[in-house]
């Protein structure tokens, strides 16, 4: 649903800003992020938090933390989720800019993005078979693997025929990474830590890591403009290699976490 409401809002800003000045992009955020409050506040009931076992409940929030990092597996986790993620960061901040030197128009670069968003959303509407087939240990060096032929081919700046189907690539290096990680940190965090777990992975992952990433982006786009894809495939490389050792060491992982 998010990414589907992700593909609206684009197409509504674009005519939007047809009639509009591109203030009105902040008025469109602002007005979003105060609805999701106004939902979260009074869609959302009250509900406790089964997910916490009662040992733990007194726990303060950095003791909670401490416990979650010193698990091996977690951590590794984290490594191969956060460096996947932050791979997608030079291609969020510059593709744009990248594709229109090139000579391509402001409709075609929408479409290019278009086509990314709904091959990650026809994904996880319909990959849950393929999912549970693979299971997310193998789903996650998947992720990895097509990551890093993704960037690695998009620092050859492939002509506009290839770019589509590497755009739909975007349903392995994104949302195959995305429903692999949440399952691997249900099965790895201790128990009781599970909601913990998932906010730490989101944090660091979309949080922290893309932003390093997106900070560094800029230097490398002025280094190597479009090429800069190439910087990417390596930070997917490490991603693939950490979710390699998960997958090597997973029945020992699932042992120690029981």
């Amino acid at each position: 649903m998010g990414s589907a409401s992700f593909i609206v809002a684009n197409i509504t800003i674009g005519f939007l800003l047809l009639v509009a000045p591109s203030d009105a992009i902040l008025i469109w955020i602002v007005v979003a992020a105060l609805m999701c409050g106004l939902c979260a506040r009074f869609l959302l009931g009250q509900h406790t938090r089964p997910d916490i076992a009662p040992d733990t409940q007194r726990e303060g929030g950095l003791a909670r933390l401490k416990v979650l990092m010193r698990d091996e597996g977690y951590v590794w986790l984290l490594l191969a989720v956060g460096c996947l993620q932050a791979s997608h960061s030079f291609y969020y901040a510059f593709s744009t800019i990248i594709w229109k030197e090139r000579g391509l128009s402001s409709d075609t670069c929408g479409y290019l993005w278009a086509i990314g968003v709904v091959a990650e959303v026809a994904f996880m509407a319909f990959g849950e078979g393929l999912h549970r087939q693979v299971g997310p240990w193998r789903m996650l060096v998947i992720a990895g693997v097509f990551s890093v032929l993704r960037w690695s081919i998009m620092a050859f700046l492939p002509p506009l025929w290839l770019l589509y189907p590497l755009q739909c690539l975007h349903a392995f290096s994104f949302a195959v990474t995305f429903l692999a990680g949440l399952e691997l940190v249900h099965r790895l965090t201790p128990k009781g830590y599970q909601s913990l777990g998932q906010t730490v992975n989101a944090a660091y992952a979309n949080g922290v890591m893309m932003g390093i990433g997106t900070l560094a982006s800029g230097g490398i786009y002025t280094l190597l403009a479009g090429r800069g894809y190439g910087v990417m495939a390596v930070v997917a490389l490490v991603g693939l290699l950490c979710g390699l050792r998960l997958y090597s060491q997973r029945e020992r992982l699932m042992a120690a976490s029981v």
